[in-house]
């Protein structure tokens, strides 16, 4: 049986591996093949902005065609004064609301298009992957052999990974640091079947953009 000195001991290095971040890195190394070596590893998601339909069957109302509707409320004057100062607030907030559809005319204008790619893609996948109800992925772990997404165990000690969905490192055909407006923690990740998606890398709980690129390259 360990003294109440041992035990401090333990808890003392269990704390200072927590606070380096080493306890987190040994739970990323756990999910990795022999030999296989870890380069970075952070939280993630698909960076705000218009993500495109998730199911196949899902449309965007922001698509729709406007000319058949914009004719009727705009043929005489007295329709285009009533639509300017009646309906045209209540039409550009279902706009940018989104109802209806599951992507924003806001999001599209503002963070622009963070995923592109048919169901099956690479992107599509990590899409999927991102957004599931169930063993959602919420970190990256990027080796030298693959980008592998995986959920972290809430409140886990020590950490804990399941993963989700692992990408072949030579499937990614070019990557970027790709800011936009007030979101400069963005990369784009191009892949060979020519579908393409935007990550965000959050402040404190991911590397850099220019660290993951370095490694993606390296």
């Amino acid at each position: 049986m360990a003294t109440p000195a041992e035990r401090d001991e333990e808890r003392r290095r269990r704390l200072e591996r927590s606070l380096s971040g080493e306890d987190v890195r040994d739970a990323a190394r756990a999910l990795l093949a022999p030999g296989e070596e870890l380069r970075e590893l952070g939280a993630t998601d698909v960076a705000f902005g218009d993500r495109g339909p998730l199911d196949p069957g899902e449309t965007l109302a922001v698509t729709r065609e406007p000319s058949r509707f914009w004719r009727a409320v705009t043929r005489t004057t007295l329709r285009k004064v009533l639509f300017f100062t009646l309906l045209a607030p209540v039409v550009l907030f279902l706009a940018l609301d989104g109802i209806g559809g599951s992507s924003t005319l806001l999001d599209r204008l503002l963070g622009g298009r963070t995923c592109e790619g048919p169901p099956g893609s690479t992107a599509y996948r990590m899409r999927q992957a991102l957004a599931a109800l169930r063993h959602r992925a919420d970190h990256f772990i990027l080796t030298d052999q693959r980008l592998l997404l995986a959920e972290r165990a809430l409140l886990a000690d020590p950490p804990r990974f399941t993963p989700v969905l692992s990408v072949p490192r030579h499937e990614v055909a070019a990557a970027r640091h790709r800011p936009r407006g007030p979101w400069r923690r963005r990369v784009e990740l191009c892949f060979t079947d020519g579908s393409r998606i935007v990550l965000a890398l959050p402040w404190l709980e991911a590397p850099p953009p220019k660290r993951f690129l370095a490694a993606l390259h390296r």
